[in-house]
């Protein structure tokens, strides 16, 4: 009998933190469904790196280098780091706040 090898989470996706100004946005949220909204995107975005696939669209000028996503009329940025192999959730805003 051949012995399968056995994978944990961390070889397969990326190391995941979070933002203060992330933290602080999600927290202002009450309403359930929104905030599973928020959560859903972000397994899809951490499923996604885990793959190699890369998502979100590049920002320009003083937030060059970051990623974002649409979560309705909000915005998730965030950043991935190749080298650590490290997602990082920035911020969660209102696309009228940019």
């Amino acid at each position: 009998m051949v012995k399968e090898d056995h994978f944990t989470h961390k070889d397969l996706f990326p190391k995941i933190s979070f933002g203060n100004k992330f933290k602080k946005a999600f927290k202002r949220f009450k309403d359930k469904s929104f905030r599973d909204k928020i959560k859903n995107r972000a397994r899809e975005l951490i499923y996604k790196h885990g793959k190699g696939e890369r998502k979100g669209k590049h920002m320009r000028n003083i937030r060059k280098g970051t990623l974002e996503v649409k979560i309705d009329s909000y915005r998730l940025s965030f950043i991935y780091l190749e080298e650590e192999d490290e997602l990082v959730f920035l911020d969660l805003y209102h696309k009228d706040d940019q």
